[in-house]
């Protein structure tokens, strides 16, 4: 059997994981979670496609394009739809959540942006699978409201604001083509000081979810961020 069929089998599968989200949001936007968690599953075979592909040697320019657009069916128009539903929820005015649709139009963008340059060390701009884990952390935190034994945060407030979630849809969606150098998370190797400011991410990744469970999500991606624009930067004064 052809090695290559193996990941793109998995690419497959994202892409089916994306359209369900999809089929969800639109047909049965009251479980709208069910829909983020298919979203959350369709960045796990996106991870996987990746790391087959490397392990087989079976990477092609043709997993390459079809891996494109499975991101932007799952990570592009999946949470396009989700924050459709978010916004429509969250107000009277009829044309208010169309704002989503920046998403998927800028998400086309960046991954075709990615597809003509060499992004393998790290990204310009925001990754769409980081906007779409957002995007998607915020239906799970609405339904699932009690965050933290620890901390009392009334989450669901944070995340019915209408303008928090216009104001977060616009922000990530114009990092998404901007020349911000973002980290990427793919380890060559395991040694910290090649690896520090990923090791930091993953720490503090697990400490906001032990305390804060869904909420962490979008605090994780706002980390990410932030590590990423110190890290760069520190980069670039050295030089």
């Amino acid at each position: 059997m052809n090695k290559i069929i193996i990941p793109n089998a998995v690419t497959s599968l994202n892409i089916i994981s994306g359209t369900l989200a999809i089929l969800v949001s639109l047909r049965y936007p009251e479980y709208l979670y069910v829909a983020s968690i298919l979203v959350f599953l369709a960045s796990v075979f996106d991870f996987f496609d990746g790391f087959l592909a490397r392990l087989l040697n079976a990477q092609s320019e043709f997993g390459k394009q079809m891996d494109s657009l499975s991101d932007l069916v799952s990570f592009g128009l999946a949470p396009t739809f989700i924050m459709f539903n978010l916004i429509q929820n969250a107000t009277t005015n009829p044309y208010l959540p169309y704002i989503s649709f920046i998403i998927v139009v800028l998400s086309a963008i960046r991954l075709a942006i990615f597809n003509i340059t060499n992004q393998k060390d790290s990204f310009n701009g925001l990754p769409t699978p980081a906007l779409a884990i957002f995007v998607v952390s915020i239906p799970l935190i609405l339904k699932f409201p009690q965050i933290s034994h620890i901390i009392n945060i009334d989450s669901v407030f944070i995340f019915e604001n209408l303008w928090i979630l216009i104001s977060s849809t616009l922000i990530l969606s114009i990092l998404l083509v901007t020349n911000i150098k973002m980290l990427s998370l793919k380890f060559k190797n395991f040694k910290f000081q090649e690896n520090r400011i990923r090791y930091i991410l993953l720490i503090i990744s697990v400490l906001l979810l032990i305390v804060f469970v869904w909420l962490a999500i979008p605090f994780i991606i706002i980390v990410y961020i932030f590590l990423s624009v110190l890290e760069f930067n520190q980069k670039k004064q050295k030089k």
